[in-house]
């Protein structure tokens, strides 16, 4: 019988250890709270601190913590240019197609045109529309002129109210830069 039979899990110790920090993080603390010491969480996981502080690499890697030298280990918030490089990574070995992108692009803007028709406040009309005046400008370098564009294209998304939208087209946004660079 395998090890996957007998309910056990062939991840390592520390792997295991960062899952089950992450679940308690989620659970129970919010951004900017301090985790306890390593020494701490080692007598609470019954793992050594070695194993702890492999975690915890592993959770500041997933965008989770960040470490303050002498101060401790203080929970953030994953940043989209977190979920950026992962999908950039999973394009790269999936070797997804540019056109299979622009597909993906096109389905969440129109999602969020759609609900920022509706949604959107004047203030976000205005920032849009500042934006949009910016963009007519003709001697923009081409990255000025890509990052306005994903800029107000990102608005859009802030404007549909739908907050898991607008994260992930902001994650996305260097992910079709990549494309159209």
């Amino acid at each position: 019988m395998d090890a996957m039979h007998l309910g056990l899990n062939k991840s390592p110790l520390y792997e295991q250890v960062a899952d089950r920090l992450e679940g308690l993080i989620l659970a129970d603390y919010t951004s900017g709270e301090r985790l306890p010491s390593e020494q701490a969480l080692a007598e609470q996981t019954g793992v050594s601190r070695t194993i702890i502080r492999e975690a915890m690499k592993l959770l500041k890697e997933r965008g989770l913590i960040d470490s303050k030298t002498g101060s401790g280990a203080f929970v953030t918030k994953p940043e989209a240019q977190n979920i950026s490089n992962v999908m950039a990574r999973i394009i790269q070995i999936e070797k997804i197609d540019p056109d299979s992108i622009y597909e993906i692009r096109e389905v969440l803007e129109c999602a969020a045109v759609r609900l920022a028709v509706r949604r959107a406040t004047e203030e976000d009309i205005s920032e849009m529309t500042k934006t949009l005046d910016a963009l007519r400008d003709r001697g923009l370098d081409a990255q000025t002129r890509r990052n306005l564009d994903f800029h107000f294209h990102y608005l859009i998304a802030r404007a549909s109210r739908n907050p898991l939208l607008a994260i992930l087209v902001e994650s996305m946004s260097n992910v079709f830069k990549d494309v159209i660079r």
